[in-house]
């Protein structure tokens, strides 16, 4: 579940809601070291690697989101 109320404006897709990945998904592009990858339920769901799903679960599943270290960027589908 989303707790954050950020938007972005896209050229092509108009104002959005922010998505949120985790710093190490961000890395890995640059690395291309493979470190997992989950993502939110919801249609405009954030993303995070293996180690911050572990993180995730220890602290309380879904509820744990809004506690994770993820940045907002500007990624669009």
């Amino acid at each position: 579940m989303n707790t954050f109320d950020d938007k972005v404006e896209c050229a092509d897709h108009g104002l959005q809601d922010a998505t949120y990945v985790c710093c190490h998904l961000v890395e890995s592009l640059n690395t291309g070291q493979q470190v997992g990858f989950f993502y939110a339920s919801e249609p405009r769901g954030d993303a995070w690697c293996a180690s911050c799903e572990e993180v995730r679960i220890r602290e309380g599943g879904e509820s744990a989101i809004g506690t994770m270290r993820l940045r907002p960027l500007p990624m669009l589908h």
